[in-house]
This record gives structure tokens, C-alpha cells and sequence, in this order.
């Protein structure tokens, strides 16, 4: 697919619902002003040095149309081969190949997000190193545009079923009426229960979390700030590894996603439900 041919980026919704370039200054003010405390604090999560990462399409200044950093990202419509990790971690988000692009977009709220096509887009980190940790959480603010297929949002790996110290987010899982998110998470062993969050229909947006701790072994899921499902299956010993990291497609090859990602955070470390609570504040 051509870049931005056919994409659902929103650039020109706003202006077509009537709103004055002074009134949509006004949204992105009260958003901005609103965020800022959140922001302090999702920054302060890797104050310690934890390993992870943080991504926010509304930040343009992270975003830039090659992987190489060389023209930045300026308005909806506009293709992202490159998305900075604000963790300090330097884990980036790379595409190189310019039809596999996600295409950044502005919602009706005046908000930025990366549309997936549901077809070939996707993005990776070519090593994200979580070997430090058997711990972590994904938060991910989501809006799937499609039920149909079962979808990767995020997957530690090519294929968590041929890697041990890994994990997965997708979106959905479950399709149809049933559809869900689901994550996975697993040590040395083969884990295949995943925990889902029940029925989460598209066209909606959510903030799905994943929580996981191999050797207590623990993985869970929360959905727009309740606890949904967890699991005790045995996941093995040690951590997690030191793969590539998948957005929108496993192994850039299959289960592509179709729909939007307003922000994502990844922190590998225990990380307290009050603590997790804040991050859902900031996703939503």
C-alpha cells in the first residue's frame, strides 16, 4: 500500500466538524495543561534505571518520517519510520520500509495516534533487552478498528511460541462478538495461558494493561483500570530476553493490527497498583 493512501489518520475531522483554528488551539491547551503532572510521573518510572520504554505519538517531536531521524513528523497523514523511546532507554521504534509505515493521525479530541493498516504496518525495536527482569508491565492506550482477526499489538519476539523469556499483547484475540485483548508472558517454560479481558468490541477506545512476574509466577490483564483475568501457570525460571520487539505485527510477517495506538509504556520492573493506576490516568 502506497504511504497514506486509504489511511483512517483523521487530519482533517476536526475542521469538518467546524471547529475554529482557536478552538482547537483551546483542546490542545487543556490536554497539554492536564497531562503535564502525568507525564512528570510516567518519566519518573525509569528514574532508577529501569529497562523498558515509552512511546507517545501526541509528542512530535519523537516522531519522524525515516528511520534514519532526518525529517521530522509535522502533521496527521504523514508517515512514522521512526518513533523515540522518551524512557531514556534508547529503545526507538524503527520501519524502514516506507509502505510499512504507520501513518500518524488526530482524533475529533485533538489527539495524535498511530493508525495500523490491518494489512502490512508495523514497527520494531531490533533488540529490546529485558534481561535484567522477570517483572514488568505493557500499558497501552488502544483503539482496535477491526474485530475480524485475531492481531499482535506488541510481541517480545518473533513468536513467543518459539522463544522463552518473552511476551505478547494482541488485539484483538478472541474475534467477532468475543472479541479481546489478551497477554502472555513467559520465563524458560512454554506458557500458554494467556489472560484476557473479556469481551472489549472495537470502535471503542481502551487501556489495556499487562502485568507480569515470572517466578511467582503471575500474568494479568487490566481493562480501562479494573483487574479482568489472571493466571498463576508455571512460566519457568529466570526473566525475560533480549529480543526484538514487535508493534502491529508478529515477526513483521503476520497477525497485523488494525486500529489506533495513542501511547504505550513499558517498564520492566514490580510495579504497585497504585503506581499502574497513574500510567492508566496518563493512557486515557
Amino acid at each position: 500500500q502506497a504511504a497514506g493512501a486509504g489511511r483512517d489518520d483523521g487530519s482533517d475531522r476536526l475542521f469538518r466538524q467546524g471547529l475554529t483554528m482557536g478552538a482547537l488551539d483551546r483542546i490542545f491547551r487543556r490536554r497539554q495543561d492536564s497531562q503535564r503532572p502525568l507525564e512528570s510521573y510516567v518519566k519518573g518510572l525509569f528514574a532508577a534505571g529501569e529497562q523498558g520504554g515509552w512511546y507517545d505519538p501526541s509528542n512530535l517531536s519523537t516522531l519522524f518520517q525515516d528511520p534514519a531521524g532526518t525529517t521530522p513528523v509535522t502533521a496527521a497523514g504523514q508517515p512514522v519510520g521512526l518513533m523515540l523511546d522518551k524512557s531514556g532507554r534508547g529503545n526507538h521504534f524503527v520501519q524502514s520500509t516506507v509502505t510499512s509505515r504507520p501513518v500518524l493521525g488526530l482524533d475529533s479530541d485533538g489527539r495524535n495516534y498511530l493508525n495500523f493498516d490491518g494489512v502490512d504496518d508495523f514497527m520494531l525495536v531490533p533488540i529490546f533487552d529485558l534481561s535484567s527482569t522477570g517483572k514488568l508491565i505493557v500499558a497501552a492506550g488502544i483503539k482496535k478498528n477491526s474485530d475480524t482477526s485475531s492481531a499482535i499489538l506488541l510481541e517480545h519476539s518473533e513468536n513467543i511460541n518459539q522463544n522463552f523469556g518473552a511476551f505478547y499483547l494482541t488485539a484483538p484475540e478472541n474475534t467477532g462478538a468475543s472479541s479481546d485483548y489478551r497477554f502472555r508472558s513467559q520465563g524458560s517454560v512454554v506458557s500458554p495461558a494467556a489472560a484476557s479481558t473479556g469481551t472489549a468490541l472495537s470502535a471503542q477506545k481502551h487501556v489495556v494493561v499487562g502485568v507480569a512476574d515470572v517466578s511467582a509466577p503471575l500474568k494479568a490483564v487490566r481493562l480501562n483500570g479494573v483487574l479482568k483475568e489472571s493466571s498463576t501457570q508455571l512460566q519457568g525460571a529466570g526473566g525475560f530476553g533480549a529480543h526484538a520487539m514487535y508493534l502491529g505485527r508478529r515477526g513483521g510477517t503476520s497477525l497485523p493490527f488494525k486500529g489506533r495506538l495513542y501511547g504505550l509504556v513499558i517498564r520492566g520492573a514490580a510495579t504497585p497498583d497504585p503506581t499502574i493506576s497513574r500510567v492508566e490516568r496518563y493512557l486515557n
